[in-house]
C-alpha cells in the first residue's frame, strides 16, 4: 500500500537523520577550558637544588599561580597557553620574594649596598626580563592537532602534522571538567607541561 510505503520511507529517513547526527557528534573536549596551577613548590625545589641556594638563605615563596587555558577547536587544532596577566602577577611575587634574601646575602659580606650603588630592584627586574619570561612560558605552552578516542587524547605539536600514537594523554571529561592525569611523549618534545600533572580544567565556554 502506498501509505504503508510512505511511512516506511519516513522511518528510513528518520534513521538516516539520526545516524548522521551520531556521526557528526562533536568531541567532548571541544571548547575552551581553564585551570590554575601553583608552581611555588617547584620553584623552591629548583632553587634549593642549585648554586643559588647559598645566597638565597631564607627564601620563601607562598605561591606562584599561573592560569592555563586550553582551546580545542572544531578544525581539529588545539593550544594550551599561559594567561599572561596571571604570569605577570606570579613573576612580580617571585621578584619581591627574592629581594630580601639577596639584600641579606650582600650585607653578610659586609657590603654597603646603597653606598656601592647596587639597586636590588633593578637587578631583579633585569634578570626577569621579557625574553626570560617568554622562554619560561614556552616550556608550558603547546599547540598542534588533536584526536579524541575514548579516554585517550592524541596530540601533535604542530598544526602541520596529524596526531599519531607518540604523544597521548589520559583524560577524564565529566560535569564540565577536563582532567588530564597522564601525558606520554610530550616531555620529549621539550615541554614541561607533564610536570604539572594532574591538571583539572573547567569549561569556560
Amino acid at each position: 500500500m502506498k501509505r504503508t510505503r510512505m511511512i516506511l520511507c519516513m522511518i528510513l529517513a528518520l534513521c538516516l537523520v539520526l545516524s548522521l547526527t551520531a556521526c557528526s557528534k562533536k568531541p567532548a573536549v571541544l571548547g575552551t577550558w581553564s585551570t590554575t596551577v601553583d608552581l611555588a613548590d617547584d620553584m623552591k625545589q629548583e632553587i634549593q637544588g642549585s648554586d643559588a641556594e647559598s645566597f638565597l638563605e631564607g627564601f620563601t615563596l607562598d605561591s606562584f599561580p599561573l592560569v592555563l587555558n586550553a582551546d580545542f577547536l572544531e578544525d581539529g587544532t588545539y593550544s594550551i597557553t599561559v594567561d599572561r596577566a596571571s604570569g605577570e602577577t606570579a613573576f612580580a611575587g617571585l621578584q619581591e620574594a627574592l629581594k630580601a634574601p639577596l639584600l641579606s646575602f650582600y650585607e653578610s659580606l659586609g657590603w654597603d649596598v646603597a653606598a656601592m650603588g647596587i639597586d636590588i630592584d633593578a637587578a631583579v627586574e633585569k634578570v626577569f626580563n621579557e625574553e626570560a619570561t617568554a622562554q619560561f612560558y614556552d616550556g608550558l605552552e603547546v599547540s598542534g592537532k588533536y584526536r579524541l578516542d575514548g579516554d585517550t587524547l592524541y596530540l601533535s605539536t604542530s598544526t602541520d602534522e596529524d596526531p599519531g600514537e607518540d604523544i597521548h594523554a589520559a583524560v577524564q571529561i565529566a560535569d564540565g571538567k577536563l582532567t588530564i592525569t597522564e601525558i606520554t611523549g610530550l616531555t620529549e618534545s621539550g615541554s614541561d607541561l607533564a610536570d604539572c600533572l594532574p591538571l583539572t580544567f573547567e569549561k569556560a565556554n
